[in-house]
Formats: C-alpha cells, sequence, structure tokens
C-alpha cells in the first residue's frame, strides 16, 4: 500500500495561488507482466470537505464545446 497527497491550485482573482481541492491517495498496487499496476484507489477528498466537493460536483455544468 502507498499513500499521496494531491493539492489542486488555481490563479485566485488577484493573481495569487489559491488552493481549491487536496485530498489523499491509498493505492494498492499488484505486479502484472513485470509491471506495478494500480489495483485498487482510494481517493479521500480532504478540502473542501466531501460533503462541500459533492455539493460544488453537483452543481457543475460540463460544455464539451
Amino acid at each position: 500500500m502507498a499513500k499521496s497527497r494531491q493539492l489542486s491550485i488555481i490563479r485566485g482573482r488577484n493573481g495569487s495561488p489559491t488552493p481549491v481541492l487536496s485530498g489523499q491517495y491509498e493505492d494498492e498496487f499488484v505486479r502484472m507482466d513485470g509491471e506495478w499496476k494500480i489495483l485498487h484507489r482510494n481517493d479521500i477528498t480532504l478540502m473542501p470537505s466531501p460533503e462541500e466537493w459533492a455539493k460544488r460536483m453537483a452543481e457543475v455544468v460540463f460544455d464539451p464545446e
């Protein structure tokens, strides 16, 4: 098992870096044909809270163009 953290940053209104999402991955690996592959990944949202993130994602409208 391996753990890693991630942080997504955007340019804020005044141009300064603004963190918008952080989390942690918990990965389980398996070796297949001489290569390591992710067997299972648990993606844990830390900021905003999981509830806040779900609400934001429900409000997003994706435009493919």
